[in-house]
């Protein structure tokens, strides 16, 4: 006993609270602050069951309102089952309720405009939390893993959601972020139940991996106010089916969008000059693109296993396609890419050659016929834009390879005979 006594005195002396009053009530103890007559939680590791805080202690006959829980002031305090604070509270600390596993009612006050990094983390009884009004900061990580969290209400007042925030959420199922200025990374990363989440116009960035594993989104609306979408931002967004990437967006970043496999339709805005590693990769649903003009690059395995397209238009504005870009892409019969300046890609970045016809401009015949990257079972010379169609030479052309020969006067008599 006289050892257990000693050690929480070298505690209190270690933790500087020696500096303040403590007193000690129904198992949780104060620091009280007499300069401004105020008091923090300090510890709540040896109370259990339902909790009520006061708004008021009193100590030699002084009056302290209670305004702050400190941090990990009930950390792992697994009797805890619920808490209600007092509306005096301003502020929740870093890890407060952390691994409080039992907890399963919190009561927060609408006064508390703060909760830090970790608060509830891993406090996997709670269903539903309201977040006050006044809250300006809500820390990383402080609902992170709250498994049994359904549905959080955000205040209008939150401009950004932290990195983790609500990280492995799984029971989530809807948000409402209208207001929020940024979602950083990681903020509803494995929120495998969630199935909708609320914009606004006031988003600017969604970090990477934000929505990683969210595997029951079913539709996202992006505001037309992002500028930034990260790397893994909807990685594994598997019910998700259509994407519209608003005009402000430059670039679709490295697996932004991969193993999205009921993805059916993205549109890709004039304004993306890049589409980055993997963005669309493991898309097997995904039966039509538009990459726009503005595309440079096409990045590494950035297509690859995206199984139901059945034709790709490569812009002529391309100057660099990335290994494997469109390999496992076996369905597509025709690729087209109505580019000046042609250039080799690697032998497996298409692996539908054999079953698909590639489309070039008609000069550019030759050159693509000895590109190893480009060895199509079939090449047709397509004309250039703005072309003269009543050209006699172009119209026998059939096959598009550049010159009028045999084959091309059969196929035009078979056409004549049979009509087809």
């Amino acid at each position: 006993m006289k050892k257990t006594l000693l050690l929480s005195l070298a505690l209190l002396i270690g933790t500087g609270i020696l500096a303040q009053k403590a007193i000690t009530i129904g198992g949780i103890i104060y620091t009280l602050n007499p300069s401004d007559s105020t008091a923090t939680v300090y510890s709540g590791q040896q109370c259990s069951g339902d909790i009520i805080i006061p708004q008021e202690v009193t100590n030699e006959d002084i009056t302290y309102q209670v305004t702050n829980i400190d941090g990990n002031a009930f950390y792992q305090n697994e009797g805890l089952t619920s808490i209600f604070l007092p509306g005096t509270m301003t502020s929740i600390g870093r890890a407060a309720f952390a691994y409080c596993t039992n907890l399963t009612d919190i009561g927060i006050p609408s006064s508390v405009t703060s909760i830090g990094d970790y608060a509830f983390y891993n406090c996997k009884s709670i269903e539903q939390v309201v977040i006050p009004d006044l809250v300006t900061s809500l820390g990383e990580q402080a609902f992170a893993s709250c498994t049994s969290l359904t549905s959080i209400a955000l205040p209008n007042a939150l401009k950004k959601i932290e990195s983790g925030t609500f990280y492995g959420c799984t029971s989530l199922s809807f948000v409402n972020a209208d207001r929020a200025e940024s979602i950083e990374s990681y903020a509803f990363y494995g929120c495998s139940g969630l199935k909708t989440i609320s914009l606004g116009n006031t988003l600017k960035n969604i970090g990477g991996y934000a929505f990683y594993g969210c595997k029951s989104l079913t539709g996202i609306t992006i505001p037309s106010s992002v500028t930034d979408i990260g790397t893994w931002a909807f990685f594994g967004c598997s019910d998700l089916t259509s994407i519209t990437i608003p005009e402000t967006v430059t670039d679709i970043k490295e697996e932004a969008f991969a193993y999205c496999s009921r993805l059916t339709s993205v549109t890709i805005p004039n304004s993306v000059t890049n589409i980055g590693i993997a963005a669309f990769c493991g898309c097997s649903s995904l039966a039509s693109i538009t990459i726009p003009e503005t595309v440079t690059d096409i990045g590494t395995v950035a297509f690859r296993d995206c199984s139901a397209l059945t034709e790709i238009t490569i812009p002529g504005s391309v100057t660099a396609i990335g290994e494997d870009a469109f390999y496992g892409c076996d369905n597509i019969k025709d690729v087209t890419f109505l580019t000046e300046k042609p250039f080799d890609v690697n032998s497996s970045c298409f692996t539908c050659q054999d079953n698909a016809t590639l489309h070039v401009l008609k000069k550019q015949v030759p050159t693509f016929s000895e590109l190893e990257g480009w060895k199509f079972s079939s090449i047709a010379g397509e004309d250039e834009e703005g072309g003269d169609d009543d050209d006699p030479a172009e119209i026998m052309d059939t096959n598009r390879d550049g010159e009028v020969n045999s084959a091309d006067v059969v196929r035009i008599y078979n056409y004549i005979i049979t009509g087809e």
